[in-house]
């Protein structure tokens, strides 16, 4: 607009002198205030010129600018680019893990966690090498709103053998910034300690907090999940996970096996969720709750008990069998976790209820009646992480590590031979964020008059990639 004004005022100033020689000719008295003018138009296009100089002079600087951003944005692009799809991309390591490839839209990310135990009992169990895992995670993400995600899980067995299980396998469709559906086989949301905390690298102690172990706490299911965060005032924050279900399948004694079936045997579907509220970045509190109901079976595969005569035929102990019948169980619970610089601070309650119901407990039995089943698991944890407080290298790198759980039997027949109180202290070295080695000490006091108690030493070695 400028260049035009300019132009504009340098045509008036040459109609000016069109104009001015007639006038002159006419009245002599008026070219004084004709110079005037002239002179005055004269100034307002130089400084107008001079404006014109100025804004071309910031134009060419600011081009400039704006191609060395440019340039030095492609290069750093370039650079992620033969990073991530250089010739060998079993060579590039973009963002930790084992393996990261990308094709397109496609990015490919290999990652888990492995490590081992030794545990040494004062109970008459012999000293032994145990828990040996592998647990590669596969995640295939398509432009950022679809990812599959998996765990596979190898883990040595009692015997010479190897055990491999599907840990959980899900496709993730992110609705929007506040919510994905999740569906497949996932970790259970109900309570904390299975869905954030299991891998040996992860969870602080070598144990997990008896009960949070498929007893109380459910380890994995099989349906649909949604799940997000939604943001509360400026730094307030809410999350949730909703989710159903096939639920649990009775198993021996009657007791629900917590885990994903890829079946379900009755139809009534499990459901229960997860919320969160952070008031705090730092302080998270919630609580969760679960529904489901298992069928009663009528028979159970097995090798059934042998009888007094030593056939091993069952002797029918009444007439006829009774007809198996459902049960509702429920749980819920409530948690509260603090993270504060290097001090870790956590608590879990779940209480669990299976009513009474009629089912086969034994292989080889007839269904009979069970009675409800109530069941408390909880745990309080603490560790401090030693950098706090010093420089020292090898003090800056040990974790302290204290937690005391418990499992409770209210009311029924099952686990009380497991209900405890566990106290485990530890020290973890830090060779590396992900690589941790560490030794605890564990004493287990169960409720059972004839069990005695145990004093576990035990070490790990962990390490997530």
């Amino acid at each position: 607009m400028r260049p035009h004004r300019a132009l504009i005022l340098a045509g008036l100033l040459s109609t000016s002198f069109l104009v001015a020689a007639p006038v002159a000719a006419q009245n002599a008295s008026g070219d004084q205030a004709l110079m005037t003018r002239i002179e005055k138009l004269e100034a307002e296009v130089q400084a107008l010129k001079a404006e014109l100089r100025k804004s071309q002079a910031e134009a060419t600087e600011a081009k400039t600018k704006a191609e060395a951003a440019t340039a030095k944005a492609d290069e750093a692009v370039a650079k992620v680019e033969k990073a991530s799809n250089g010739v060998s991309p079993t060579t590039s390591a973009l963002g930790g893990g084992l393996f990261n490839y990308r094709a397109g839209d496609v990015r490919f990310h290999l990652g888990g966690y492995a490590g081992g135990n030794v545990e040494f009992v004062d109970n008459g169990e012999n000293s032994t090498f145990a828990d040996v895992n592998f647990n590669p995670i596969f995640l295939v993400q398509y432009k950022d709103w679809l990812l599959f995600e998996s765990e596979l899980e190898f883990e040595t067995t009692d015997g010479e053998g190897t055990k491999l299980e599907l840990e959980y396998a899900s496709l993730d469709l992110m609705l929007n910034d506040y919510a994905t559906l999740v569906f497949g086989k996932y970790l259970s949301p109900i309570g904390l300690f299975q869905e954030r905390l299991h891998p040996k690298w992860i969870n602080k102690a070598i144990s997990r907090p008896v009960g949070f172990d498929g007893t109380v706490e459910p380890l994995t299911d099989v349906g649909l999940q949604l799940r997000g965060g939604i943001p509360v005032g400026e730094n307030m924050k809410l999350t949730y996970v909703f989710m159903i279900g096939n639920g649990p399948q009775v198993e021996e004694e009657g007791q629900p096996a917590l885990e994903g079936f890829g079946e379900d045997n009755n139809d009534n579907k499990a459901i229960g969720g997860r919320i969160s509220f952070f008031p705090v970045p730092w302080l998270e509190l919630g609580g969760s709750a679960y529904h489901a109901r298992v069928s009663g079976l009528d028979e159970l595969s097995g090798e059934a008990d042998a009888d007094e005569t030593g056939l091993g035929v069952h002797v029918e102990a009444v007439p006829a069998a009774l007809e198996p019948t459902n049960a509702d169980l429920d749980i819920f619970g409530a948690h509260a976790v603090a993270t504060y610089k290097d001090l870790d601070l956590r608590f879990e309650y779940l209480h669990s209820k299976r009513d009474a119901f009629i089912s086969v407990a034994d292989p080889g039995g007839l269904p009979e009646a069970l009675p409800t089943q109530k069941t408390e698991a909880w745990y309080a944890q603490a560790a401090y992480k030693l950098a706090g407080v010093t420089n020292q290298e090898f003090v800056k790198d040990l974790e302290l590590v204290a937690r005391f759980s418990q499992l409770n039997v209210k009311q029924g027949i099952l686990f009380v031979d497991d209900a405890q109180d566990r106290l485990t202290f530890g020290v973890n070295y830090l060779l590396a964020p992900n690589i941790v080695i560490k030794v605890n000490y564990e004493r287990r006091d169960f409720d059972e008059p004839d069990l005695k108690t145990e004093n576990r030493f035990m070490g790990q070695f962990a390490i997530g990639f």
